[in-house]
């Protein structure tokens, strides 16, 4: 797909329309930027919009687009994002994400992606009834019984997390489930999932995995059996956890590193501009004087 890309400047409205005929597929893809606002997408043929490694606010956001991606990008706030109404995928990985409330307006979206974030409540997601694929994996969420109404959900990826109880699944029709590296340790409401056909369960606390063994769909399943809980394999986990965070926030550093040098690098080029320019203006001024010297002289003589 060729797609329309700027990088390393400040974008404005003015900016994007200056270049917007080259927009191509209807997509725009924006690297390390600085977005106040993208509501200028609006005057664009743009449908799918890909972000990351850019400073992104959803303030005044856009409502004719479709897809977006917005990874990498340090997101903490999604204030303003409801109004992007038309919206069938939204992918939000990997960002600095709590509160998840705004989404309970975009009830267009059937693909969700929030892995990678400090997520804790999933309760906002209850009302996007269309979702069809929802990944959570790497958050901190601990209460999954929302994703009950959710029913036209096929696939659900929450591992990662704190999961302690996957009752509420039983409600749900879907066709993959990934819940590996959670606390589970009863696993008996999957017996009632009679759509399910793939699953992940490994590093949990199972004590009996004899539901997925006899489930009636004879599902490809990973999981293993522990009669305690291990101690050390989630201890071991958290710290995998944690390196993987610092190693984000050290290429996080990276990108700031690198926008600062790209900032300098136009401060110098500008300031060797204007003195280029006050050398000319000098160098004429030079001259100016020396002919009007010249001028009074022959004028003396």
């Amino acid at each position: 797909m060729n797609i329309f890309t700027l990088s390393d400047v400040e974008y404005d409205k003015e900016m994007i329309l200056r270049y917007g005929n080259k927009v191509i597929d209807n997509t725009l893809l924006l690297y390390d930027c600085e977005l106040n606002t993208f509501n200028f997408v609006e005057q664009l043929d743009v449908w799918l919009v890909v972000i990351w490694h850019s400073n992104v606010s959803f303030q005044r956001s856009p409502a004719n687009i479709v897809t977006l991606q917005a990874t990498d990008c340090e997101i903490t706030q999604i204030s303003g994002i409801r109004n992007m109404v038309q919206l069938y995928q939204l992918d939000l990985s990997n960002n600095l994400i709590v509160d998840i409330s705004e989404l309970q307006y975009l009830v267009n979206v059937e693909i969700l992606d929030l892995n990678y974030n400090q997520i804790v409540s999933i309760d906002s997601l209850q009302s996007l009834c269309l979702l069809k694929t929802l990944n959570l994996n790497y958050n901190q969420i601990v209460d999954c019984s929302s994703v009950r109404t959710l029913q036209n959900l096929e696939s659900l990826s929450i591992t990662n997390n704190y999961l302690v109880e996957i009752h509420d699944l039983r409600y749900l029709a879907l066709n993959a489930l990934s819940l590996h590296n959670n606390k589970i340790i009863d696993i008996s409401p999957l017996i009632n999932m009679v759509t399910l056909n793939h699953l992940q369960l490994q590093f949990n606390c199972v004590q009996n995995i004899s539901v997925v063994q006899n489930h009636p769909n004879r599902i490809k399943y990973k999981c293993t059996e522990q009669t305690t809980p291990n101690p050390e394999q989630i201890l071991l986990s958290y710290k995998l956890n944690n390196i993987k965070n610092q190693i984000n926030r050290f290429g996080s550093v990276q990108i700031q590193w690198k926008k600062i040098q790209c900032k300098c690098k136009n401060i110098i080029e500008q300031i060797k501009y204007n003195l280029n320019k006050i050398q000319i203006q000098n160098e004429k001024f030079l001259n100016l004087a020396i002919n009007i010297l010249q001028q009074t002289y022959l004028c003396d003589q």
